[in-house]
């Protein structure tokens, strides 16, 4: 992909060219901007907002220059999304291109189903986003006065059905139609989470919501995750009701907050302290380098003991007791099918293990004495 966005890039930003009508258009709200300043009628009032609406629908480029050309590109994977300034015959002929390579270089087949050319105005499906390029008028005014701001921005949506997908797959709510045939969705509780502490659950629930938030914080219509926290806060509210045969209302009021929404006290070695149902919102992050990276626990790297990779790391055999040395691992099916007939076995049957961690002599012993190697 890099030699072909080499060899497709074209022409320099600074040199493009600009649209056909840009400077007519331009010249007309100039023309109705200094006659309203030298006489503000309702006319000329009329004649400027009618001349500076059509300067702002205008292309200040022309998109279809012929002597400027770009090519993007980004991979995940087997996913990759390839976007270009140009025609659709130069993207037409980009998809051949990488249709010819991955047959002959990677021996691979391209999908055609899965493959598309599509216009950038139109949302494209990439690593659980809708992407599209915005083709909106909307205007801002900024110190240089009214500009179209959004105009051809990449923007990034969330799929509904995405965040409808996981609450089947946590199996937090139900639909249900009334008469009318009118959708209604009513949260459930959540068997498989009511041996838990009341802490746990709470946990559980905020760990799946900030996941997906954290996931589609750069959309810009992650805030419709709204209606994904209500329907988890209700299943929360009715697992916690379960778990205790009472009522949504009775645990809303048992675990009610001060500040926040609802949660559970937990005690540490530092006093008692609070978790929270979430309740952060769902405001759009555009950190490229966010700072709630996920790291996992310094006590989650510690190996024990007596498990095997413990075993191995220690060098030690466990028959002659060589340290350190470079063991191996001898291993039976079953205990009960041990005989205690050599040293090897009495000391599986004494530790109850089916493995020994051996030096290399003890190990080419016990594969001659052992029943089972």
């Amino acid at each position: 992909m890099a030699r072909m966005k080499k060899s497709f890039d074209k022409g320099d930003t600074r040199s493009r060219k600009v649209h056909k009508d840009h400077d007519k258009v331009r010249w007309a709200y100039r023309k109705a901007q200094k006659n309203l300043e030298i006489e503000r009628t309702e006319a000329n009032l009329a004649a400027f907002k009618e001349a500076r609406k059509v300067m702002l629908s205008t292309p200040h480029l022309d998109e279809m220059d012929e002597n400027y050309k770009r090519l993007q590109y980004n991979r995940y994977a087997d996913d990759f999304l390839i976007s270009i300034t140009g025609s659709k015959q130069d993207a037409e002929n980009i998809k051949e291109q990488v249709k010819i390579f991955l047959k002959d270089k990677l021996n691979l087949t391209m999908s055609e189903e899965k493959t598309h050319v599509t216009h950038s105005s139109e949302k494209v499906r990439y690593l659980g986003y809708d992407i599209r390029i915005s083709r909106s008028q909307d205007t801002k005014r900024t110190k240089k006065g009214l500009q179209r701001v959004w105009y051809g921005k990449v923007q990034l949506y969330m799929p509904k059905e995405k965040w409808i997908a996981k609450l089947h797959e946590y199996g937090a709510f139900k639909i249900k139609k009334d008469e009318n045939g009118k959708e209604i969705w009513k949260p459930l509780h959540r068997g498989a989470l009511m041996p838990l502490d009341d802490v746990a659950i709470i946990s559980k629930y905020n760990s799946e919501i900030r996941g997906l938030y954290n996931y589609y914080r750069l959309a810009i219509n992650v805030c419709n995750l709204g209606k994904f926290h209500s329907i988890m806060r209700g299943s929360c509210l009715k697992t916690l009701a379960a778990k205790y045969n009472s009522s949504v209302m009775k645990m809303y009021k048992k675990y009610r907050s001060v500040k926040g929404d609802f949660g559970a006290d937990y005690k540490t070695k530092s006093g008692t302290k609070r978790c929270e149902f979430y309740n952060e919102g769902f405001r759009r992050n555009n950190n490229i380098a966010p700072e709630f990276v996920d790291i996992m626990p310094k006590y989650r790297g510690q190996i024990k003991p007596n498990s095997l990779a413990g075993r191995l790391k220690s060098g030690q055999c466990e028959m002659c007791g060589a340290n350190p040395v470079k063991v191996y691992m001898h291993h039976v099916k079953r205990l009960k099918d041990l005989n205690a007939d050599n040293e090897f076995d009495e000391l599986m049957l004494l530790k109850r293990r089916k493995s020994l961690a051996l030096c290399p002599k003890c190990y080419e012993e016990a594969k001659t004495k052992s029943l089972k190697l």
